[in-house]
């Protein structure tokens, strides 16, 4: 770590000194910025807390942003702040917890409190009145440390339903509890976290957010990830985890207006130089390749973080419930004001014009985050550095001759307290609702401001006090607020003493806020509550009507209403994934439901994309589920129901049907008339019906379609196309009866599309002779069909041990066995065959940084991207799209002309160097001895989907056997003996331009 007094770079600036600091900060009218607390008393503070006796504790991230080399202890800390004099401002401090790792969050509880440090969440406590904690319990751990720390476990916020949740920005993780080692693990990729901290429980939440999260009153959360500075968590975890047939596209919606506009900033500062030269470097290679791209410097958000919805009395109603948004690299604070949406929201900026909430002139000013406080206002938590900023993204040619110094800084720091000139109420931070009586924190629950509801709270879940019930069900039942009505609901749930009535009554409080929770808690009383829960799906609040929807999933017997409320809400695109998520085991009974009872809902004129993408998501749900009633049913309904007549929607039930069974892994299907309505299907004149029908058939027993599409695959007059789709029709066979077919196809000349059916066909028989026959065609395949053999015949026992013995032979050629099925043969399961390949083709790692040396010299010939670009599409875009797009195998490449040219001749040459965790490739063994491999495109509880080289395949976790990570990059090594120096130094130049 650099000292403060580090040399200065040509273009560093000089820090302004705390007493001049707040001539600095430009407020909008009626506010002015007091400094809180600077240093020595606090830096680099990330998130402060004030205990229910003022206390205040701050996370001082001083590592940021690199971790500790090996051997080094870590700097970051925990210092709990003082107020010696009384006068509003810290004097004092003392260092509650030292050398942790990344420090990223606290959060008070029962006297100490909880800590964020990566693997970690903390629980730390001082027992003998020094302000240093001397109790330290690890209660979680697991969290992910091989990312950038600014995407690390952070950002405690205790909600209105007692649990306390936290940023993952969806990173990976089994999170276990070594507090409560009775508590099964919980996977966490793709979600955020939360735990309950009077149960010890934990589960994920919805996400990903990075820095930045904070609710409103009715525990709705808004969280901001860098750019995208707003989204609303629309879809809560734990209904979509009950739900192992149906996975959302997304939990968070985008909540400023579409209007690009809504993103821009007005910060007083320009930006630092190293900023303006990156973009000028890239906009010259933007002007040489894509001409008319624009590179913007600034004025939008690039940091956006530490998201605070403001909950405080002091500043008045105008601005209570606004959401502020702090952008570290402008140096400012941007206000959002909040309006309802349906059954989410939407925001629009703040009514100042050209200019933000807040905004300093000093470039070295870095607000990160914000706290509501005990006197009602906001304050704003500086973490004062010269550069903030992940290195990786800045040019490492411009660090070097800039002499960026990421520590400059780090001995600085600053809290701010906005404070409003004309104050609706006045009161410091002096709070003793430690000694405050129950009956007296119950009353707080009706407080003005947001502090003090939530400290009085947490405090009754902490004391656990029986005696508070009667004063809470008259406080739920009467409050002066809704606000006080709702907590003390969720207050009695806290204490193990709710009751039915109490919840039934608050199902009819007149603020939706409180209606929608109570629904939600009306949960735990199925028997009592659920026609009053059936009963709310006609509430006049969207919000209210999209919890019963989500809540109808927890009841039995609710297939009318959810199919009424499908028939009446598909549209929203929220309200139908609430509406699949509930369905479940149920989709088949609420698609007949609809069938029988909302012939509008299929009339011509409705949202037809809408409607049948409803319909596509239950027949998947049908297909997934292994109840088979429901299929036969689905099966007659589709070939006999007129309302399903329609071509669109024909196909779209035969699609989803096909994608739910290929997840269920089940084949060979018996279902009854069911070969008449696929041969009828399959002869339809509309495209989209006859395509849909032949993919799904393949999962069925259907013994004359199968003769016919023998027939068709075999004869050499028909159309490719048409033999294609008889191909992979053949996939529902016998292996004793359709290999020959396949055997005579792959034996002969044939398009290349004819051949890689038949090998894709084949690949689904366990049966050993398909590998003979794989083998037997391979003189006739040309190199994508070898491939596809290949790749077959490495993920299954028996027929990887036929591939290696025919190279051995010398029936297949060593070289024509490509560098990535190298890789994975190196990697596999079975240590034998990993030595038999080691034999073959040498071992899967040798000493790169020589290569890497041998060939710097192409750095120095004169490059041409245009031949780069030819260089790049045959050799790298099949895992690696450009800009914006996915590769199946490789990253985006976007922003990789951050990269210099040493480096990228690094990652080229030596590709298993840094593997991005994002593209560890995973390998999967399934019961049945089947190999699978593929980047983590996402995981829940039942299942786990990899995303492959030609497609996506899900699993369940009850068929896998074994799955692990590998540290091997798919990425092969050796692309220098088929790329000349001036191939290398040509794709660079083409990489440098941006893509």
């Amino acid at each position: 770590m650099n000292p403060e007094s580090a040399k200065k770079g040509p273009y560093d600036t000089d820090p302004t000194e705390p007493a001049d600091a707040p001539a600095t900060i430009h407020l909008v009218d009626g506010f002015q910025a007091e400094i809180y607390a600077s240093e020595p008393h606090v830096v680099s503070p990330v998130e402060m807390c004030f205990d229910e006796n003022g206390g205040v504790y701050v996370a001082e991230m001083l590592d940021y942003p690199y971790d500790p080399k090996k051997g080094d202890q870590p700097q970051s800390r925990v210092r709990y702040l003082i107020d010696s004099d009384g006068d509003g401002k810290v004097d004092d401090s003392v260092i509650f917890a030292d050398h942790m790792l990344q420090v990223t969050s606290v959060f008070p509880w029962k006297g100490g409190v909880f800590v964020a440090s990566a693997p970690d969440i903390y629980y730390l406590k001082d027992e003998d009145g020094d302000h240093v904690a001397d109790l330290k319990e690890v209660w979680y751990t697991g969290f992910d440390t091989d990312v950038s720390p600014e995407s690390r476990i952070t950002n405690f916020r205790f909600d209105v339903d007692n649990w306390i949740y936290a940023a993952n920005n969806g990173r990976p993780g089994r999170i276990t509890s070594p507090k409560f080692p009775d508590k099964p693990a919980v996977l966490v990729r793709g979600y955020d976290f939360r735990f309950h901290p009077g149960t010890g429980e934990f589960k994920p939440a919805a996400g990903p957010t990075q820095f930045g999260m904070s609710f409103n009153d009715w525990g709705e959360r808004f969280v901001t990830q860098n750019t995208v500075h707003l989204r609303h968590t629309v879809l809560p975890a734990r209904y979509i985890l009950q739900n192992p047939y149906y996975a959302p596209g997304s939990m968070l919606q985008y909540v400023p207006d579409d209007d690009p506009s809504n993103s821009t900033v007005y910060p007083l500062t320009e930006p630092q130089e190293w900023r303006k030269e990156r973009t000028e470097a890239r906009q010259e290679r933007y002007d040489e390749t894509q001409p008319g791209r624009k590179e913007l410097v600034g004025g939008h958000f690039t940091a956006a973080t530490g998201t605070t919805v403001y909950s405080g009395d002091a500043w008045g109603d105008d601005y209570y419930g606004n959401v502020f948004i702090a952008d570290a690299n402008g140096g400012l604070v941007h206000r959002e004001l909040l309006f309802d949406k349906g059954v989410t929201y939407r925001s629009e900026p703040r009514p100042e014009t050209g200019k933000e909430f807040w905004a300093s002139t000093d470039i070295w000013h870095r607000p990160v985050n914000m706290a509501n406080a005990p006197d009602g206002n906001l304050y704003v938590m500086d973490f004062y550095r010269e550069y903030i900023e992940e290195p990786a993204s800045i040019p490492e040619a411009i660090k070097q001759r800039l002499q960026l110094d990421f520590y400059r800084g780090v001995d600085r720091g600053r809290i701010w307290r906005i404070r409003s000139k004309t104050p609706a109420e006045q009161r410091d931070l002096k709070v003793e609702l430690g000694k405050a009586s129950t009956a007296e924190l119950v009353e707080l629950l009706d407080h003005h401001n947001g502090w003090h509801r939530f400290t009085a709270q947490r405090l009754l879940l902490e004391r656990q006090d029986k005696s508070a019930v009667d004063a809470l069900v008259e406080k739920a039942a009467s409050g002066a607020t809704p606000q006080g009505r709702l907590q003390a609901l969720w207050a009695l749930d806290g204490l193990g003493a709710l009751q039915a009535t109490q919840v039934k009554k608050a199902m009819a409080d007149e603020h939706p806020g409180v209606r929608r929770n109570a629904v939600r808690i009306a949960e735990k009383f199925p028997g009592e509550l659920g026609g009053a829960i059936v009963a709310l799906q006609e509430d006049s609040d969207p919000k209210v009507r999209f919890q019963v929807a989500l809540s109808l999933g927890e009841l039995e017997g609710t297939v009318k209403p959810l199919a009424a409320m499908a028939a009446q809400h598909a549209g929203d695109p929220w309200m139908r994934a609430a509406l699949l998520i509930s369905s479940g085991k149920n989709a088949w009974a609420v698609m007949n439901r609809l069938l029988v009872a909302h012939a509008g809902f299929f009339a011509a004129g409705q949202d037809a994309e809408s409607r049948d993408d409803f319909l596509r998501a239950l027949a998947s749900q049908v297909g997934a589920n292994p109840e088979r009633d429901q299929l036969t049913l689905l099966l007659q309904a589709l070939g006999g129901s007129p309302r399903l007549s329609a071509p669109d929607i024909k196909a779209a039930v035969l699609r989803g049907l096909g994608q739910g069974l290929d997840l269920s892994g089940e084949r060979k299907l018996r279902v009854p008339g069911a070969e008449t309505l696929f041969t009828r299907w399959a002869g339809d004149s509309n495209d989209a019906v006859r395509d849909a029908a032949l993919e799904t058939a393949q999962y069925f027993t259907l013994p004359a379609m199968l003769a016919d599409a023998k027939q068709a695959a075999a004869n050499e007059t028909f159309a490719v196309d048409r033999r294609v789709r008889a191909v992979r029709f053949l996939r529902g066979g016998e292996y004793s009866d359709v290999g020959p077919v396949l055997s005579k196809i792959l034996a002969a000349p044939a398009a290349p599309e004819l051949h890689a059916a038949a090998i894709e066909t084949l690949t689904s028989f366990d049966d050993p002779a398909a590998s003979k026959a794989l083998l037997a065609g391979w003189a006739g395949y040309g190199p994508a069909a070898r491939q596809r053999a290949v790749d077959a015949m490495i993920r299954r026992t028996g027929w990887v041990d036929d591939l290696l013995a025919a190279v051995e032979s010398g029936e297949v050629a060593p070289q024509a066995i490509d560098p990535v099925a190298k890789i994975r043969l190196a990697e596999h399961p079975d240590e034998k065959v990993r030595e038999r390949a080691a034999a073959l083709f040498g071992t899967s790692r040798s000493d790169r940084a020589k290569v890497v040396e041998e060939y710097r010299d192409a750095l120095d010939l004169k490059a041409d991207a245009a031949h780069g670009e030819k260089v790049f599409e045959d050799n790298c875009a099949k895992c690696h799209l450009s800009q914006g797009e996915r590769g199946r195998l490789g990253p985006d490449l976007s922003g990789i002309n951050n990269k210099t040219r040493e480096e990228l001749l690094a990652h080229i040459l030596d590709p298993s160097f840094e593997i991005q965790s994002n593209y560890t490739n995973y390998i999967v063994v399934d019961k049945q001895g089947r190999i699978y491999d593929g980047l983590l495109a996402s995981e829940t509880a039942e299942t786990v989907t990899l995303r492959g080289e030609y497609e996506n395949v899900s699993l369940r976790r009850s068929d896998i056997e074994e799955m692990r990570a590998s540290n091997v990059s798919l990425m092969p090594e050796g692309l220098e003996k088929d790329l000349s120096r001036q191939d290398l130094a040509d794709v660079i130049a083409y990489l440098r331009a941006g893509l």
